[in-house]
């Protein structure tokens, strides 16, 4: 399905006052110094199609220091419809998003109704980081092709902090009340089967996808598995409960659920790549799976991801950074952003892509 923006107007968004650009729909290069917002124009565009940002937690660190107010405004071409999409972020009041002028109520309005792909030098928490960061991979994929999964996510983040809070003031008041918690745990249950198994669905998937996408990168040098680990593959999600209840009184928080769940990646013989990995290796590994889930992504919705790499060739050797240009090459047909301090190597990298390309000079 054929999707791509067409129009991105920035105002009082990061460190852009005011920025305008038409895009092609085939390959967008964006040069320029480091600290000149590249990285930000591809946040807003994440913005539009997910209705949050990549990087920042709270919306009002995404609005230009000194000003209360920031708008991104996008157009896009969606199977062959234009559509306008506003995001207005602002210091005192919740952000709001409008598609062709009608007011999204729930981001669920928004969220799959386009997709995308993002790979940054950031993405290498997803190996050193903690779990929260892989788990952020698997959530902000599998949102994007399933309005069931992000309405259990909410639904049970909901519920997970009511459960906490709870605890919390069940120690402040020296009062625990077990059937309180109950009533929140059986609210729990249904979200969390739903995101177990669509979890667990979705690593079945992506692994053989990963595996052909990071062979071709390595050269087929070394392998690494991927799996998803959960509590709740032995267990339910009342034995859960029921068996660390004392555990989560003591500690005030819910301790167990899908809220711990895990995605492992191991090098041969089960040694962690995040001990072991060689920087070649994280590298590919991270950019094979942002690469997979593009792939994931089209197989589930039909319509092609816009790809943004992000100073992509700061990330790997040349050998390797030719490998997955490549293979983006020979396998992907839609919209690409690229950003690099050096335009001349921009240049260089895309001549063998048989797509139309435009180029753009972000100055500070």
């Amino acid at each position: 399905m054929r999707l791509f923006i067409k129009e991105l107007k920035l105002v009082s968004f990061k460190n852009h006052s005011s920025f305008s650009a038409k895009f092609c729909v085939g390959i967008n290069c964006m040069s320029g110094p480091n600290g000149a917002g590249k990285t930000n124009v591809l946040d807003a565009i994440h913005y539009l199609v997910t209705g949050k940002s990549y990087f920042s937690f709270s919306d009002k660190q995404s609005i230009e220091y000194g000003k209360t107010m920031a708008t991104i405004k996008g157009k896009f071409e969606y199977n062959h419809e234009l559509d306008d999409v506003l995001v207005s972020l602002r210091t005192e009041k919740k952000k709001t998003i409008k598609v062709n002028g009608q007011l999204c109520k729930k981001l669920s309005e928004l969220v799959g109704r386009y997709t995308c792909v993002l790979v940054t030098p950031s993405d290498i928490s997803m190996v050193w980081g903690g779990s929260e960061e892989r788990r952020n991979f698997m959530d902000r994929t599998i949102c994007q092709s399933s309005k069931s999964y992000l309405h259990a996510l909410n639904e049970y983040n909901k519920l997970l902090e009511n459960r906490n809070r709870a605890l919390k003031n069940m120690a402040g008041s020296q009062h625990f009340d077990p059937l309180l918690l109950s009533v929140y745990e059986k609210q729990m249950t249904g979200p969390a089967l739903e995101i177990h198994g669509q979890r667990k669905a979705f690593f079945e998937e992506l692994d053989e996808l990963f595996q052909t996408i990071y062979r071709h990168i390595s050269d087929d040098r070394d392998h690494i598995e991927i799996y998803y680990e959960s509590e709740l593959e032995t267990k339910s999600i009342d034995q859960l409960f029921v068996e660390n209840m004392e555990r989560d009184r003591i500690l005030e928080r819910t301790t167990s659920g899908v809220h711990k769940d895990e995605m492992a990646c191991n090098l041969a013989d089960n040694h962690p790549l995040k001990k072991v990995g060689s920087q070649g290796q994280i590298k590919s590994f991270v950019i094979s799976l942002k690469l997979a889930s593009m792939q994931w992504l089209k197989n589930k919705t039909g319509k092609t991801p816009i790809l943004m790499l992000d100073d992509v060739f700061e990330k790997l050797d040349d050998k390797r950074l030719n490998n997955v240009l490549a293979w983006i090459a020979a396998n992907y047909s839609g919209q690409i952003f690229i950003t690099d301090a050096f335009k001349d190597r921009l240049k260089d990298s895309v001549e063998g892509f048989d797509l139309e390309k435009k180029f753009f000079n972000i100055d500070l």
